[in-house]
């Protein structure tokens, strides 16, 4: 063996020797001429401009998967394209719970930012809302004709999860999901039609002080302030009958607490941000509490549980205490 054969294997009998891998690993697609370099740098750190957008692989959304094949995600290897035939395809991953993806229309029209839908398990669909609320995307689920075949429309802060009975017909109910979607993201939001449900309040809370020195009133009318506003019913959440009441007024609107009580005895009315509630009891809280109800919203020996319901409108009212 020669000393130009040295770091060699041996080859079997008669062939064409083939060039030896880099060192680094397998090299990139050939660069098109004219076309800045997009490849990675030594240690795969990629160079200012990497991705389609000049913003990194794939962009900021919600729903990005990683590149199939890139270094360091233990993917498989995509076959590169010639440079001459554009980028390297990027295999699809769609599949349940995978990121699957559909973009609403109409609601960029009013709301500037279009919902998306992606699918949520084997039979549910995640409507991630932008700009329509998730109260009036799920009222108006709910009063579409084929709603009864769903088993459950659940709207949360952002999102509006849809599970139906079967698997079958998941793209058809993806279809009328999204003409809901176009319907309500083309129009200004409008109340959810619902019950009208008076809650009386006795304004004497643990941080009703606090809050009228931090949002310069005195009592009196932060308890006044806070009858005045009409409040929805948003959705439910954190512990059984939560109620997240949307339309505190905007000049009551405070961060929560920095420390959470560990136990908040029910009936409890608080506010935290743009909501209030009324805590079921039994739960730890960090809003702040600013008076009390004798009502009961959440009995588990009732029927339904739940006194309130997406939707419904809630007006407090003062009494004596």
């Amino acid at each position: 063996m020669g000393a130009g054969d040295r770091g060699r294997l041996p080859s079997a009998g008669r062939g064409v020797h083939r060039p030896r891998l880099h060192g680094r690993g397998p090299a990139g697609a050939p660069l098109r001429a004219g076309r800045p370099d997009h490849r990675p740098r030594r240690g795969g750190r990629p160079r200012a401009g990497d991705g389609a957008d000049g913003h990194g692989d794939l962009g900021e959304r919600p729903d990005r998967t990683d590149r199939p094949g890139r270094r360091g995600t233990g993917g498989a290897l995509c076959a590169q394209r010639h440079a001459r035939r554009g980028r390297p395809h990027r295999r699809r991953t769609d599949g349940p719970g995978l990121g699957r993806s559909h973009r609403g229309r109409g609601s960029a029209a009013v709301n500037g930012a279009a919902p998306v839908l992606r699918r949520a398990g084997d039979r549910g669909w995640l409507i991630d809302c932008a700009g329509p609320r998730p109260a009036d995307v799920a009222t108006a689920i709910r009063a579409r004709p084929w709603a009864s075949e769903l088993r459950d429309v659940v709207p949360a802060a952002t999102t509006v999860l849809v599970v139906a009975e079967t698997l079958a017909g998941m793209e058809p109910l993806a279809a009328e999901l999204r003409a809901v979607l176009d319907e309500v993201g083309g129009r200004e939001s409008r109340p959810a039609p619902g019950r009208t449900v008076v809650i009386p309040v006795r304004y004497d809370g643990a941080d009703l002080a606090a809050v009228a020195e931090r949002v310069g009133m005195d009592p009196h009318r932060v308890a006044r302030l806070h009858t005045e506003g009409t409040y929805t019913v948003g959705f439910f959440g954190f512990a059984p009958g939560f109620a997240y009441l949307d339309g505190v007024p905007e000049g009551l609107r405070l961060p929560r607490l920095s420390s959470p009580r560990p136990r908040v005895a029910p009936g409890v009315v608080a506010i935290a941000g743009n909501q209030t509630v009324v805590y079921p009891g039994g739960t730890p809280g960090g809003w702040h509490q600013i008076g009390v109800t004798t009502e009961r919203l959440w009995d588990v020996d009732a029927q339904p549980p739940n006194r309130l319901a997406i939707g419904d409108r809630v007006v407090f009212e003062a009494v004596a205490s």
